[in-house]
């Protein structure tokens, strides 16, 4: 008798389709893990820094802390040019290893003014 049967394993989640957002996270971060978040959020939420347009951040990804306001980052764009030197980007910047974080959008963007400044 061939011993290759497929054995289910109970370990492996049940399938993600027709579950909500927040079924989906408790899935990956378990009940305690989500409401952990949730109270991270409502407590980042009241922040001065906060605004819904930012990115606030709830932990540093690179060394875990839970300071990282929102702020306007100086992004020097290293270009032989008199006229334009940086620009002023809005992102976070973690106080406690100083990494700084924008988004995909802003990124597109310097990168387009980027090569603007540099083909005149």
């Amino acid at each position: 008798m061939n011993n290759n049967n497929y054995n289910h394993n109970s370990s492996i989640p049940e399938s993600s389709e027709g579950k909500s957002l927040e079924e989906l996270w408790e899935l990956l971060l378990g009940k305690e893990g989500l409401e952990e978040r949730k109270a991270k959020y409502e407590a980042r939420k009241l922040k001065p820094d906060y605004r819904e347009d930012a990115m606030n951040i709830l932990e540093c990804p690179i060394c875990g802390c839970d300071d990282v306001p929102n702020v306007d980052i100086d992004f020097d764009l290293n270009m032989n040019n008199d006229k334009i030197k940086s620009i002023k980007v809005r992102g976070a910047k973690c106080s406690g290893c100083g990494e700084t974080f924008y988004d995909s959008k802003t990124t597109n963007l310097i990168l387009k003014i980027s090569k603007l400044v540099d083909d005149k």
